[in-house]
């Protein structure tokens, strides 16, 4: 079986000006600080890793301006699955146009670049009173995943694919802020310390952070709800 290796590297942050291309590269299968590095197995049936359901958590992690009567954050999302084989076509396509001659490039993918898919939640929300952690964070239960999904479809490579846009105005910063994106990752969990270790994932995290100087980041890795964010 042919197979391409692909490197994941996640980052803690991403800068709200900086655009979030995915870059594919060619690497060895290793595993060393951090760096997630795994075989493509194309079309692996894998039931067991997908959840009967997810719970999406979007968390406004850190607001100078929590405290103001003036914050407010608002943000509209949409969930979709990506079967693999949708994935990998739009990927060679979209390789066709940006790298005719091989090699790597970088791609801002969208929900209107897979010609299939399965939304499995959508919504949007706006909140003022943000002074706690908990009125903070706005939590979907309940999203039915694998029952969605046809049984052959049900392969380790897929995507998960969230779509947002959020805004944020802190009343201390006197600050409006603005980020859209697309966030993949795949349908389960990866342990970094036990190779070959994959669990089904059942919380999708969509984290927001503002600094004391107006800069607005974001993440998709885990978090708990009492983490605290210490800046330099």
């Amino acid at each position: 079986m042919h197979r391409v290796l692909l490197v994941a590297v996640f980052a803690f942050f991403s800068a709200s000006h900086l655009s979030l291309p995915v870059t594919f590269v060619a690497a060895q299968t290793r595993q060393s600080k951090g760096l997630v590095v795994h075989s493509y197995e194309p079309n692996v049936y894998a039931p067991q890793l997908y959840a009967d359901k997810l719970k999406l958590k979007v968390i406004l992690v850190n607001l100078p301006g929590s405290n103001s009567a003036d914050s407010s954050w608002e943000a509209a999302y949409q969930l979709y699955f990506i079967p693999e084989a949708a994935y990998e076509a739009a990927n060679q396509r979209v390789r066709k146009e940006l790298a005719p001659d091989g090699g790597g490039f970088n791609w801002n993918p969208t929900a209107s670049h897979f010609s299939e898919k399965t939304l499995l939640a959508q919504g949007s929300f706006k909140k003022k009173g943000l002074a706690t952690p908990q009125d903070r964070i706005h939590a979907t239960d309940n999203i039915i995943f694998k029952s969605k999904i046809p049984d052959k479809k049900r392969t380790k490579f897929a995507r998960l694919l969230m779509s947002y846009s959020v805004k944020i105005y802190d009343g201390q910063l006197k600050l409006p802020l603005y980020r859209s994106s697309v966030w993949l990752t795949y349908p389960f969990n990866e342990q970094p310390a036990q190779a070959n270790r994959f669990s089904p994932r059942e919380v999708i995290f969509a984290n927001f952070l503002v600094s004391p100087r107006g800069s607005l980041f974001a993440s998709q890795l885990p978090r708990n709800n009492n983490d605290i964010v210490r800046w330099p």
